[in-house]
């Protein structure tokens, strides 16, 4: 999943970039709100975390002209401005949710899953399909009751094609179905065993069952 950080105070937008990395986002950060109208206009973005008073263009300009374009990309808004006056105006200008500084990064992260998980159906932050079940709140797959272990680049790539249209989750789908027939095949001429090792059978059958899943999601 796509995140961009538009924020002015250079040691929060540091820690916020590093956590989120950390948590298997992947962040682009700007400090300013003509860098931000410029990072909206060149990439698609799955949320944007946008400080208030930021120069240049503040973030209230910055939401004004985004939602000018059409787009719907949910907005989280940080400020230190806590007035009822401030929040309904951010709010009525198209911004997704608020959140006053000092806040706890726990905070932030459920807020912002909150947000992302909206746009697709979701009421709670699992997503099943058959025996296949994805928290994306604790970042874990399992299938059949048995946990998927997978990286964080292997687990951001599966949330990005969690979160796309559906004729690219078909096109993922076939992708995955095919690669797990592949490698069932290598396994049983023992080649997949040798460069994989003793789980080789369970990666080909998750690759299958990630596939067949995602072409269901249509």
């Amino acid at each position: 999943m796509r995140i961009l950080i538009a924020e002015d105070e250079r040691d929060l937008n540091s820690i916020l970039t590093k956590k989120l990395t950390a948590d298997g986002y992947s962040v682009d950060a700007c400090f300013d709100g003509e860098e931000a109208l410029h990072c909206l206009s060149v990439a698609e973005y799955d949320a944007v975390i946008l400080d208030v008073m930021m120069p240049k263009a503040d973030g209230f300009e910055v939401l004004r002209r985004l939602r000018q374009t059409g787009k719907t990309t949910p907005v989280l808004f940080l400020t230190a401005r806590d007035s009822v006056a401030d929040r309904v105006k951010g709010l009525d200008g198209g911004a997704n949710d608020y959140l006053v500084k000092p806040f706890s990064f726990e905070e932030l992260m459920a807020r912002l899953r909150a947000m992302t998980r909206s746009p697709f159906g979701m009421a709670d932050n699992t997503l099943a399909v058959a025996d296949l079940t994805m928290d994306c709140a604790a970042h874990t797959v399992r299938r059949g009751g048995r946990e998927i272990a997978l990286s964080a680049k292997e687990y951001a790539l599966l949330e990005y094609l969690r979160t796309r249209e559906k004729a690219p989750l078909r096109t993922a789908g076939r992708y995955f179905a095919v690669i797990g027939i592949f490698l069932l095949g290598a396994v049983a001429g023992g080649f997949a065993t040798h460069f994989l090792g003793a789980q080789a059978s369970l990666v080909c059958v998750a690759a299958l069952a990630l596939g067949m899943a995602l072409l269901r999601l249509e």
